[in-house]
């Protein structure tokens, strides 16, 4: 039998390579991460590519400045939204990004 990532063998899940790429994520998963899909309410397997560097990003910052991440520090600068089943973590509008730089954007280059 065949699997896609639409559609994975029974008892498994699917990711997208650039998960571990682009958005530093390793296995197993941070507690940080894992407390941000607990509190949003969503599975790994939902969240779109760019979801992840969002995540890991937040939590890279928040030890850097020697603070403990958490899901209410990431929901000051992020929100999720949904659409078709997949879930995107946006970055919320009229607050300074961390770093004062844009958080990223896309994936290209």
């Amino acid at each position: 039998m065949r699997s896609t990532v639409a559609a994975p063998l029974v008892r498994y899940i699917s990711l997208y390579a650039e998960f571990f790429k682009e958005g530093n994520f390793w296995l197993p998963m941070t507690k940080f991460t894992n407390e941000i899909l607990t509190h949003y309410g969503i599975h790994i397997s939902q969240v779109r590519i760019m979801g992840m560097p969002r995540i890991t990003h937040s939590e890279f910052i928040c030890r850097a400045q020697n603070l403990v991440p958490t899901f209410e520090i990431f929901n000051i600068f992020y929100y999720v939204s949904t659409n078709a089943g997949f879930y995107s973590l946006n970055a919320r509008g009229g607050v300074m990004p961390p770093c004062g730089r844009d958080p990223p954007k896309s994936l290209h280059d």
